[in-house]
């Protein structure tokens, strides 16, 4: 749990640790999936989500953004953040409030997916949670082997 320190001070402590788990799970279904030797950026190609926003844009945004970054053909077009004002990054980082660009994908890296996807849906068409993602694509992996 070291690495949800810096959410102490932000989170009470029954958010504190609900975001603690939800960043664990994702991370060891994630790395299930690597471990099969498998990017998750195929995924968006075989499917063609070329343009990619990413909701959230800590640790586990960044290391997504960094991803599909190495994948060609798939262009992380905006980042959505609470915090866009104090975060930086070689793409555009907006707020919640702000315009989408143009996308085939919305991706919810944080916990709060349901409350984050009412509050875009006039906005954007297909808006997914990371970790039912990677619970999806995990299955399809795991099941095609």
């Amino acid at each position: 749990m070291d690495g949800c320190k810096n959410y102490m001070d932000k989170l009470d402590g029954l958010s504190f640790y609900k975001e603690c788990e939800y960043r664990e799970m994702v991370c060891a279904l994630w790395l299930n999936i690597a471990l099969r030797g498998v990017s998750i950026g195929e995924f968006f190609i075989n499917n063609d989500l070329r343009r990619v926003v990413i909701y959230g844009y800590g640790k586990i945004g960044k290391m997504l953004h960094y991803e599909l970054d190495r994948t060609e053909g798939v262009d992380v077009v905006a980042v959505i953040d609470k915090n866009h004002s104090n975060l930086h990054a070689s793409i555009p980082i907006i707020g919640p409030d702000d315009t989408i660009p143009q996308n085939d994908i919305v991706l919810v890296t944080v916990s709060e997916y349901y409350l984050i996807k009412r509050s875009l849906q006039e906005k954007c068409q297909r808006i997914i949670s990371f970790k039912e993602f990677l619970e999806g694509y995990g299955f399809e992996i795991i099941g095609a082997q």
